[in-house]
């Protein structure tokens, strides 16, 4: 917006201008310089992600065009002596057999237009990614999911029991807390959520039938998944292969 030498001497101290049209805008500029700093607060967070021992990170920025244009770096934070870089999506190539907390470094070589940008040039990723890599993982098979009752449209599921096959794997060997497991259903119209009915809260590696015990309800002629919930921020994502009748 441009200001003419009348509209500026609206912000000075003016006597003549109004006393509340004053405090407007000085309401409207702070307002406007807390909402900079936020953006600019949220620009520079790190991007946090939890893996298990002896997986990747495979996040779908990784997977884009503009990632071929970073350089990145990998040093351990209490992993000693562990320091790797190297460009673009190499970096889903490493395998983390360690668990522990990883600082990951990301420079932009070129930073590339958007066509929808209007010519505005900023960073596609986040400059610092923090990963902790888990001493465990719980791997799901959904191949192999059944369901005690059928889910029928708009019934509610009280008394329906998920049952899915898992292994568990431990780096250490020791038992994994699972008492904080859950799953939540996602689509339109459905509140299903589950938690574990197991009636074990550590489980020592090995394989196993877990069953969730469900409520709640889909809607009918919908298409639904569940997000299975484990601690420290990791998900896995099952599709219900019907559409609810």
């Amino acid at each position: 917006m441009l200001l003419n030498l009348n509209s500026w001497s609206c912000i000075g101290p003016n006597t003549n201008a109004s006393p509340f049209m004053f405090r407007l805008i000085v309401v409207f500029m702070l307002l406007a310089s807390s909402t900079f700093a936020q953006e600019k607060a949220s620009e520079e967070a790190p991007f946090e992600c939890v893996i298990s021992f002896n997986e990747t990170l495979n996040e779908s920025f990784i997977n884009t065009p503009h990632f071929q244009n970073v350089s990145w770096t990998i040093a351990g934070v209490d992993v000693i002596n562990f320091s790797k870089e190297g460009n673009g999506a190499a970096l889903k190539n490493i395998t983390f057999d360690l668990p522990g907390e990883y600082i990951i470094g990301i420079k932009e070589l070129a930073i590339v237009n958007d066509s929808h940008s209007d010519a505005c040039n900023h960073p596609h990723f986040p400059k610092e990614i923090h990963l902790t890599v888990l001493p465990y993982r719980v791997i799901f098979n959904f191949d192999a999911v059944t369901l005690s009752n059928t889910i029928y449209g708009n019934k509610e599921l009280q008394g329906t029991l998920l049952t899915v096959p898992v292994k568990v794997e431990s780096y250490t060997n020791k038992p994994v807390d699972v008492s904080s497991f859950y799953l939540v259903s996602a689509g339109v119209g459905t509140t299903i959520s589950g938690t574990l009915a197991n009636g074990s809260t550590a489980l020592a590696p090995g394989e196993y039938l877990f069953n969730y015990a469900l409520k709640g309800a889909a809607q009918k002629d919908s298409y639904i998944m569940f997000d299975f919930y484990i601690p420290n921020g990791q998900t896995q994502s099952f599709y219900y292969p019907t559409k609810i009748n």
